[in-house]
């Protein structure tokens, strides 16, 4: 498992940044998105044009993919600061 890309977000709704997620070479998730909650970071699936969420996630996969995201965030951010 892997993130493959990280996007900035504007900020709206606590949304810090969007991602896409491989899981394997046969499954990849799109457009995941990173937010600040009141209980803290948290990875949403994204939603339909009705805003029915499209996955559930367990809440120790999506503890995994928090960690991955903001390690790789913050690695992106130091880089640029050297």
């Amino acid at each position: 498992m892997r993130v493959t890309a990280i996007r900035p977000a504007t900020g709206e709704g606590g949304a810090i940044a969007t991602f896409d997620l491989e899981i394997d070479a046969e499954l990849k998730l799109l457009g995941l998105v990173l937010k600040r909650t009141n209980s803290g970071l948290r990875v949403f699936p994204p939603q339909s044009r009705d805003r029915v969420g499209t996955a559930a996630i367990a809440p120790s996969l999506a503890a995994r993919i928090t960690g991955m995201v903001t390690t790789q965030m913050e690695a992106s951010a130091r880089a640029r600061s050297q």
